[in-house]
C-alpha cells in the first residue's frame, strides 16, 4: 500500500495543477482593440525615435480621426512596399472608433525621446506659417532643434488581435511631409513590433 501512495499523491498533484491552469485560463480577459491601442500605439512611437536623432521631432497628443476608405490602399499596391496586412485592419482605421479622437498621452506610458506638443506649441506651429522662407528659421526660434512633427491615427486590429496597422502623417514644412501606414505583428509574448511600412501620400 505505501508503495501505491506515492504515485497516486503524485498524480493527484497533477490533476490539481491541471484544473488550475484551467481555471486561470478560463478567469484571463480576452482582450479588445481598444486594449491593445497603448501597446500599438507605443511601439509606432519608439520606432519613429530609432529613425530621428533626439529632440528634432514631436508627437501630436491627440489622434487624427480617419473616415472613408477612399484612402485604403490596395494589396497590389502595399506589396511594391513589401507590406502585407489583412484588410479588415485597414477598414478598421477607417472604421467608427478610428473616426474619433482620443489623448495619446494617458495610454503611452512615458519614454524617452518622446515629446508631445502642448497647446502653446501647437498654436505657435500654426502661426510660424506656410512660407518656406522663414519656416525653418522660425522653427528653430521656437523649438530649437525640432525638424518634424508627427501625428497618428488609431490603430486597425485584424479579427484575430494579431496585426495591427497605424496611419502616420509627418510634417517638416511647406511641401515637405508624407503619409505612411505602418503595420504590426503581436508575437506570443504579447509585446507588438513594427513589421512593415509603406508610404501612401509625399507632400
Amino acid at each position: 500500500m505505501v508503495r501505491m501512495a506515492r504515485p497516486l499523491q503524485t498524480a493527484s498533484v497533477a490533476v490539481w495543477l491541471l484544473a488550475s491552469a484551467c481555471a486561470s485560463a478560463a478567469r484571463a480577459p480576452t482582450p479588445t482593440p481598444v486594449d491593445e491601442e497603448g501597446p500599438v500605439l507605443t511601439a509606432v512611437l519608439e520606432h519613429l525615435s530609432t529613425r530621428a536623432a533626439p529632440g528634432s521631432w514631436a508627437v501630436f497628443p491627440q489622434t487624427i480621426p480617419i473616415s472613408g476608405r477612399d484612402w485604403l490602399p490596395s494589396r497590389r499596391y502595399l506589396r511594391k512596399w513589401d507590406v502585407s496586412i489583412p484588410r479588415e485592419a485597414l477598414e478598421d482605421i477607417a472604421g467608427p472608433r478610428g473616426s474619433t479622437i482620443i489623448e495619446l498621452q494617458p495610454i503611452v506610458p512615458a519614454a524617452a525621446g518622446i515629446r508631445f506638443l502642448s497647446e502653446p506649441d501647437q498654436q505657435a506651429l500654426r502661426d510660424i506659417g506656410h512660407s518656406p522662407v522663414t519656416w525653418r528659421q522660425r522653427m528653430a526660434e521656437r523649438f530649437q532643434g525640432l525638424r518634424v512633427t508627427y501625428q497618428l491615427s488609431r490603430p486597425g486590429f485584424s479579427r484575430d488581435l494579431r496585426r495591427a496597422a497605424v496611419r502616420v502623417e509627418s510634417d517638416c514644412g511647406p511641401v515637405c511631409g508624407a503619409g505612411s501606414l505602418v503595420t504590426l505583428r503581436r508575437g506570443p509574448d504579447g509585446r507588438w513590433t513594427v513589421d512593415g511600412t509603406a508610404v501612401l501620400t509625399i507632400a
